[in-house]
C-alpha cells in the first residue's frame, strides 16, 4: 500500500517529473448533470442560478452529452503540441509549441503566432496536476493506468468553497488514478449524485518519445498573423520615443493654429 503524504508529493512534482511522451487524451461530460451539479451548488450558497451568470446554469439548460479526444506531444523546455481529432478553430483547435512562441490554428493548416503559453488544452489537467492541492484525500487502491502502467486510485473532496478547476465552482467529489513512478493523472472523474458529469482520461502512452525537428514549430509561410512580432515591436525602447515626438509636433501644430490662426 502506498503512503498517502508520499504519493500526494509525487502529484504536486509532476510536472517538474515528466518525460517526453506522446499520448491521445478523451474528454467526456454530460452536460445536464454537470448542469445540476452548478445549479445544486448555487443553491446551497443561497443564491439564484438564472441570475448567476455562469455558463453551466444557461437558459436553456445545456443537454446531452459532449464528447471528444485529441493528439499530445510533450517536450522538452515548455514544448507541446495538441491536435483535436474533430477541431472547430474556436475551442478545440490545434496548437503547437517551442517554448518561446506558441502557434494557434485559425483555419486548416493556418496558424497565428503568439507570445509562449504553458499547456491550457483537457492534457493540463492530467499532466499539471498540481490543482488538486487543497483536496481532502481518502486512502489509495491499486488500479491500472493507460498502456498498462501501475497507478493509484484516490478519492478527493474539497471544502464547501469548491475547487479551482474550471468544471464547477462547487464543492467537489473527484475520483482520479495517479501514475505510481511519475505523479502524473491516467484519469479523472467529476462526481455528483454518485455518477460522474465529467471525464478526463488517458486512452494511451508512449513515454521518452522521439520527435522530428519540426513537431514543435510551424513553418513561416503557414503563419497569417505575427502577434508576438507585432509585441516585440512596441516593446523597442525608440518605437515609443518617435511617436511621442510625433504626436507632440503634430498636437503643438494644431494647438498654433487654433490659437493664432495658419502661419503667414
Amino acid at each position: 500500500m502506498a503512503a498517502l503524504p508520499e504519493l500526494l508529493e509525487l502529484v504536486n512534482s509532476a510536472a517538474g517529473r515528466r518525460p517526453p511522451l506522446r499520448a491521445t487524451v478523451r474528454t467526456w461530460r454530460d452536460l445536464s448533470l454537470q448542469s445540476e451539479a452548478a445549479e445544486d451548488h448555487l443553491h446551497q450558497l443561497g443564491l439564484d442560478p438564472s441570475v448567476s451568470g455562469t455558463v453551466m446554469c444557461s437558459s436553456p439548460r445545456l443537454e446531452g452529452e459532449f464528447c471528444h479526444t485529441e493528439r499530445l506531444s510533450l517536450g522538452k523546455n515548455g514544448a507541446f503540441r495538441v491536435d483535436p481529432d474533430e477541431p472547430d478553430f474556436l475551442f478545440r483547435r490545434a496548437t503547437v509549441s517551442d517554448g518561446e512562441s506558441t502557434w494557434l490554428a485559425t483555419r486548416p493548416g493556418k496558424y497565428e503566432k503568439r507570445p509562449a503559453s504553458g499547456l491550457t488544452s483537457e492534457a493540463a489537467t492530467l499532466f499539471l496536476p498540481s490543482w488538486l492541492a487543497g483536496y481532502y484525500w481518502g486512502e489509495p487502491a491499486p488500479t491500472v493506468g493507460a498502456g498498462g502502467r501501475e497507478a493509484w486510485r484516490l478519492h478527493a473532496t474539497t471544502g464547501p468553497l469548491g475547487g479551482l478547476t474550471c468544471h464547477v465552482a462547487a464543492p467537489e467529489d473527484v475520483v482520479v488514478s495517479t501514475d505510481a513512478g511519475l505523479g502524473f493523472l491516467h484519469r479523472v472523474e467529476w462526481l455528483f449524485r454518485g455518477g460522474p458529469y465529467s471525464v478526463i482520461e488517458l486512452l494511451d502512452i508512449e513515454l521518452d518519445a522521439q520527435f522530428g525537428e519540426g513537431t514543435f514549430r510551424v513553418d513561416k509561410k503557414s503563419v497569417v498573423f505575427d502577434l508576438q512580432g507585432w509585441h516585440r515591436r512596441l516593446d523597442r525602447p525608440a518605437f515609443p520615443v518617435r511617436a511621442y515626438r510625433a504626436a507632440e509636433r503634430t498636437y503643438r501644430s494644431v494647438r498654433r493654429q487654433r490659437d493664432w490662426g495658419p502661419p503667414g
